[in-house]
């Protein structure tokens, strides 16, 4: 009769210890794969997976239906930190909770408590050795207890030391990438456009400029392609100006080689073509990052065919080596065509607005 009467209590006692067990397997692994590892679609299921996603909702529902222009920009601002702080304190608090059902399962003794031990005490057990404070007003009595608290101990450290380097690498990465979208931006002129780059940044018509700024700016984007597939949370993070986001510098940039490799004679294309060909995978491996679907976009294009057409005859008249074209537009189409649905799908997702490829108010610059 004492068997059939303690099963149940021993039984309970193992399932707090699986559950408790894998909370600290899944948060750690979770925890480790948002601040380390690269998370590709396939490993983007976890719990930090859903908290971004289930942020942006609400933050894009809340965007979409705001006209001022003030406070898009401080929502914008707030998702990142939001998130990361929302993370941490959950990762925390789920390591704490787990620890403390390991030690509650089996009944652990402890050392400095005046009555019976209830859970609460090995919460608070478990919080005061997971963030290493010592204060030694309880502690365990039994072995078994001990390794836990030395492991504890482990998972702390690592805990803080990952995050004491994951909010400078963090914000190394951001400030970088704005640099070199502004670089980018200054290059292009105020309209932050493919013409505004044309007809200000290279008046002379020195191709050789023209390919130092492609190997430039491809630099750029490999490096904002790997740290935005490590940190996804970063890719809804933007500049504090609405006029500037990265998309819209990955849009100016595709544009640019499109432009060079559908009209333009170039001795050597290697640049532009390793600047196209790598926006266009940058591009993809962010709409299987966020589960896009640009098949679904409607078509339609960022230029018309009387601007593209405009744009064409300026560059003849600033003395650009041109490739004599029976129908210029049809040329850079099959370019455009290979990038503008997964840019329009990405714009849409992320609220982020695209460069005009041409800008009519800019004067062309003649020889």
């Amino acid at each position: 009769m004492n068997e059939l009467t303690e099963a149940p209590s021993f039984m309970l006692s193992c399932v707090w210890f699986v559950i408790g067990l894998s909370m600290i397997v899944l948060t750690l692994s979770d925890g480790f794969s948002f601040i380390l590892m690269s998370r590709k679609r396939e490993n983007r299921n976890g719990f930090s997976m859903w908290i971004e996603r289930i942020y942006w909702r609400i933050f894009r529902f809340v965007l979409l239906r705001t006209k001022r222009l003030q406070i898009r920009e401080r929502l914008f601002a707030m998702y990142a930190p939001m998130v990361i702080l929302t993370l941490l304190i959950a990762w925390a608090t789920s390591l704490i909770y787990g620890f403390a059902l390991l030690s509650w399962s089996f009944g652990e003794e402890l050392k400095g408590s005046i009555h019976e031990p209830r859970f609460a005490d090995y919460v608070y057990l478990s919080g005061v050795t997971f963030f290493t404070l010592g204060y030694g007003d309880l502690s365990p009595a039994e072995n078994f207890g001990k390794i836990f608290s030395l492991i504890e101990v482990g998972c702390g450290y690592s805990f803080l030391a990952a995050i004491v380097g994951f909010i400078p690498t963090i914000a190394s990465i951001y400030s970088e990438r704005e640099l070199g979208l502004l670089r980018i931006e200054m290059q292009t002129g105020e309209n932050f456009s493919a013409t505004g780059a044309l007809y200000r940044m290279i008046p002379s018509r020195d191709m050789a400029n023209i390919n130092v700024f492609f190997r430039e700016c491809n630099d750029w984007l490999l490096k904002l392609h790997l740290s935005q597939v490590c940190y996804p949370v970063l890719c809804y993070q933007r500049y504090s100006s609405q006029s500037v986001n990265w998309l819209k510098g990955v849009s100016v940039l595709l544009d640019l080689s499109a432009i060079s490799l559908a009209w333009m004679e170039l001795e050597d294309d290697r640049a532009v073509s390793n600047l196209y060909q790598h926006g266009i995978r940058t591009l993809q491996q962010f709409n299987d990052l966020f589960w896009l679907d640009p098949a679904s976009e409607p078509r339609s294009t960022r230029v018309s065919r009387e601007k593209c057409l405009r744009l064409w005859d300026n560059l003849h008249q600033m003395g650009f080596p041109m490739r004599p074209l029976e129908d210029p537009v049809a040329a850079i189409e099959q370019y455009l065509g290979k990038y503008e649905l997964q840019l329009s799908a990405l714009s849409d997702y992320l609220v982020m607005p695209l460069a005009e490829m041409t800008a009519d108010e800019i004067q062309p610059l003649t020889r």
